[in-house]
């Protein structure tokens, strides 16, 4: 069978493996590498407000390649109302990256937007795709790793220069506090003349 159903949309082999090569997925495979791997997966639709990837979970190694629909990625903090947006991603985005590697805690939080269509690779066939296609499974997990050491650069350049706003705001303080306190004025008795 050449392609998946993902609720009542079929996508064919072909148009998963091409938004898997897009200019936002994984330009580094052909699309002959692309269908071996699509072979892999399935798709799911995910209705508006579904939780793709949640923060701080562990055990679930999946990908996700974006079909249909956007998804909103955010760190969260103590707090949800406090939730640091990242971005918004759409077709051809691939999120959950890491987490098919390690299954260590996931770093963000990704909450479907819209409604979507999503095609999912999970550790059990990315191990698969190793072993019965040793270099197309290679091909896949250095353009992964290539996406996650462009994150962490983009991610290092972000906190440098908060690093940067930091020790301004810091120096600012600093001179603030040295400057003397204005004398307090006397008060205002009125005009000696007039009395």
């Amino acid at each position: 069978m050449n392609e998946h159903l993902a609720g009542q949309r079929k996508w064919s082999h072909l148009e998963v493996a091409e938004l898997l090569t897009s200019h936002t997925a994984l330009t580094e495979l052909t699309i002959e590498d692309a269908l071996k791997v699509v072979q892999r997966m399935h798709t799911r639709p995910i209705k508006q407000g579904a939780v793709l990837v949640q923060e701080g979970t562990t055990g679930n190694n999946y990908m996700l390649l974006i079909l249909r629909g956007e998804s909103v990625v955010e760190n969260e903090s103590l707090k949800k109302a406090d939730a640091l947006l990242l971005g918004i991603v759409g077709p051809g985005h691939i999120i959950g990256e890491m987490g098919v590697f390690d299954g260590e805690p996931r770093s963000a939080t990704c909450r479907a937007f819209t409604d979507m269509d999503v095609a999912v690779l999970d550790g059990d066939a990315l191990a698969d795709l190793i072993a019965n296609e040793p270099t197309i499974g290679c091909k896949l997990l250095a353009a992964l790793l290539q996406r996650t050491f462009a994150r962490l650069r983009a991610t290092n350049k972000k906190l440098r220069l908060s690093a940067q706003v930091n020790r301004a705001l810091d120096h600012e303080i600093e001179s603030l506090s040295k400057v003397p306190a204005a004398a307090p004025k006397a008060p205002y008795i009125g005009n000696p003349l007039m009395s």
